[in-house]
């Protein structure tokens, strides 16, 4: 079998490097750099979780050929390895997910300040940008903006009904960004 990482957010396999040389030591596993990160270029500033996967398939499906997959995605990476693993590919034999936020769960603050933006956009407009994550505040502006609003707000609720493949979720128990409990 053949693990495959897909990083999170703005990450690139120089940051799985470390895991990925140890994991080598024993099996065969490799990083795929996403478009827009790494080595890779970005395809289209309008991609979604779809497109993604679509992009990260067709290259499993060219490059490992025949072969028994283990998808390992963290966070944003998650997300593209359970929209892979919903449509059910038949060389995906395990599928671990690390700290990916899979369901949309907005908190309380969130859902007053949409309702206000509603009421008054320009006023909450500043607010939202005051209580805004770091990542959003890093890609405000650049291309990689509309991919991020697009991803950040996606439940993949229904999609992961889909997933027929064994399946192991890692969650930090600190985790802030993604808790554990919603």
């Amino acid at each position: 079998m053949i693990l495959l990482i897909i990083p999170g957010w703005k990450q690139t396999s120089k940051d799985w490097k470390l895991l990925n040389d140890k994991l080598e030591y024993k099996l065969q596993s490799s990083v795929i750099d996403i478009p827009g990160f790494g080595i890779e270029p970005l395809i289209d500033q309008d991609w979604d979780i779809t497109d993604y996967s679509n992009w990260v398939r067709k290259r499993i499906e060219t490059e490992y050929k025949n072969e028994d997959i283990c998808l390992i995605g963290h966070s944003f990476g998650g997300k593209i390895a359970c929209e892979i693993a919903s449509n059910q590919p038949e060389w995906l034999k395990l599928l671990i997910i690390i700290s990916s936020p899979l369901l949309y769960r907005p908190n309380l603050k969130t859902k007053v300040l949409k309702s206000l933006a509603k009421i008054s956009p320009t006023v909450i407009k500043n607010k939202f940008q005051m209580f805004s994550s770091e990542d959003y505040r890093n890609v405000k502006g650049t291309s990689l903006e509309k991919i991020f609003k697009k991803s950040i707000n996606l439940d993949q609720t229904e999609q992961l009904k889909n997933i027929d493949v064994k399946t192991v979720l890692i969650w930090g128990e600190k985790d802030e960004y993604v808790p554990r409990k919603w």
